[in-house]
């Protein structure tokens, strides 16, 4: 009895020399028993998040890498982004963590890589859990075996192994007695990978997938959240212009049909305007009447506009120019003004459309603004063309008496008078051009 405990403690000393392994970590899947092969064992928590634990043999002398994307394809123009903490190895060997992937460099032996992945499950109510449990080796693979576990057991469960755009089914994958879900593939050539679906029953663990447009030209034009609420703005933006306009035309309208019985021209417009503003164009009694005003007020400028008077055609077009951009400047005209504005506004939205596409996304925000300058231009186009003070000195002209008005005003306002001086000149003026009747009737 005493010999023999002499020989248990040599033999125990004994036993790293004679190359008996240490058994695992209680938590540890089965170590492999191929070189270049893994063993995985997944466990999703409660609260979602998946633990991730891989037992990894390397020949000694060599070295195996491994790139996990932590950016997954999710549809044509989506991404699934994987959130991943915790990372351990216990071993020869480093890991590198970044937003965009996991990247494990392992030396000879056999190493454990444990980590933490949030993100895993997507779905609502019936939750599904998405696992890639092998890919980005850089080295083939002899062998893949694992387990997965669930607060639950699993009601379906897929397992698809391949490269990219070919996948084929896995080896062996299914749920056992126990509830336990096993797969296993042999040889993955280096660069394919193995995709796990797991579905669970109803509420098992709630879903924290995040989904985000990926960084494609399909991914940029996706309607996320800024972009809804921007389109809901620019409905709100169309309902403001209809409004306004709707408010601006019956204003308009009822200026050409309330006069203001007794007023008086407002001091900046001059007589030769009136008709612009009115009727929206000149004829040759305007000319007429600034050529009347002119004799009143600055003789000197009498003949240039005598000259301009001689050439003019029916339209009168440069003296009805002149005449509507002094009405723009004096603010009595809206102009080109708001077409303009929005022309500009939809160069700037298809100038941001272009850079969001190439650069964060979300280019429909730049879709949105050129609809915005669309908008704004067609309601200048629609928009009627006296602005308030516009409106105010046209009922501000309804009511003057032609009778008691001086001569220029009485002329602007149809009643040229007995002056044979008066009849002379529009009659001169009106062989070239006409004389339209004017919409200003007499104050009652």
């Amino acid at each position: 009895m005493s010999s023999a405990i002499p020989l248990a403690c040599a033999l125990l000393a004994a036993g790293p020399l004679l190359g008996t392994a240490p058994a695992p970590p209680p938590d540890a899947p089965p170590l492999p028993t191929l070189p270049r092969s893994v063993e995985v064992e997944l466990k999703v928590h409660r609260d979602g998040s998946l633990a991730v634990t891989e037992a990894v043999s390397v020949p000694a002398g060599e070295r195996m890498r491994r790139q996990v994307s932590l950016r997954l394809p999710h549809g044509d123009a989506r991404q699934r982004v994987l959130g991943v903490r915790d990372v351990r190895i216990e071993g020869s060997g480093s890991a590198e963590l970044t937003e965009e992937r996991l990247g494990i460099d392992l030396g000879g032996g056999t190493s454990i890589v444990r980590y933490t992945v949030d993100g895993a499950v997507t779905g609502g109510e019936f939750p599904r859990v998405h696992w890639r449990p092998a890919s980005g080796w850089d080295t083939d693979l002899e062998l893949v075996r694992g387990s997965f576990a669930a607060p639950r057991i699993p009601e379906a469960l897929d397992c698809a192994a391949g490269a990219p755009g070919a996948p084929r089914p896995c080896l062996a994958a299914q749920v056992d007695h126990a509830g336990l879900t096993r797969f296993s593939q042999r040889r993955v050539p280096a660069g394919e990978r193995i995709e796990l679906a797991v579905d669970l029953p109803p509420r098992t663990v709630p879903p924290n997938a995040r989904i985000e447009p990926a960084p494609t030209l399909a991914g940029a034009f996706l309607l996320t959240p800024p972009v809804a609420w921007a389109w809901a703005l620019f409905g709100v933006f169309l309902l403001v212009l209809a409004v306004s306009l709707g408010v601006l035309r019956r204003a308009d309208a009822a200026a050409r049909t309330g006069p203001v019985p007794g007023s008086a021209p407002p001091a900046e417009l001059r007589p030769g305007q009136a008709g612009v503003l009115v009727e929206g164009r000149a004829d040759a009694v305007d000319l007429a009447v600034t050529l009347l005003d002119l004799r009143e007020r600055a003789p000197e400028d009498l003949r240039g506009f005598e000259r301009l008077a001689g050439s003019a055609g029916p339209e009168l077009p440069e003296f009805g120019s002149a005449v509507r951009a002094d009405l723009v400047r004096h603010r009595y005209l809206h102009g080109s003004r708001p077409v303009r504005a929005g022309w500009r506004i939809v160069g700037y939205g298809v100038f941001l459309t272009v850079v969001l596409a190439l650069t964060t996304g979300h280019a429909q925000l730049g879709l949105v603004l050129a609809a915005a300058g669309a908008a704004l231009a067609c309601w200048g186009l629609l928009l009627p063309p006296r602005t308030r003070r516009g409106r105010a000195a046209v009922r501000a002209l309804r009511g003057i008496d032609p009778e008691r008005a001086p001569l220029p005003w009485a002329v602007a306002l149809g009643r040229p008078g007995e002056s044979v001086e008066v009849a002379q000149l529009i009659g001169r003026l009106a062989r070239s051009a006409g004389r339209r009747g004017r919409a200003l009737p007499p104050a009652s």
